[in-house]
């Protein structure tokens, strides 16, 4: 299974209780239709936006990024984005493709070569 990363901005000032809600769902959402979480990183809270972004018909101006890494196969993640974007608390949200392997993520180490003797 392909590792992808889902870069989003959330609406700014969401509760804890609201925020840990989008997460759960999300995870769950994945665990449901066999795919793995490998977590969730908070990159920022209540940053100004770059540009004002319109949802559900009010503009907003400030936002919080995160990002969620997961594995899971191409149709799963493709739908998990769609519904990602069509929720309100949501205001923008992108798919990244990480690696299509696991040696595309992880470094392996080098073998030690014996000396004869």
């Amino acid at each position: 299974m392909p590792l992808y990363e889902i870069l989003s901005i959330s609406k700014a000032g969401l509760h804890k209780i609201i925020m840990g809600d989008l997460l759960k769902q999300t995870a769950t959402k994945v665990l449901d239709q066999g795919g793995a979480v490998r977590g969730f990183m908070r990159m920022s809270n209540d940053q100004p936006l770059p540009y004002k972004i319109r949802k559900d018909k009010i503009w907003q101006t400030n936002g919080m990024y995160w990002a969620f890494h997961f594995y899971s196969n191409p149709t799963v993640a493709n739908n998990l984005l769609i519904e990602m974007r069509k929720d309100d608390r949501v205001l923008r949200a992108n798919l990244v493709k990480v690696g299509d392997k696991l040696n595309d993520y992880i470094k392996l180490k080098d073998k030690t070569i014996m000396p004869s003797v």
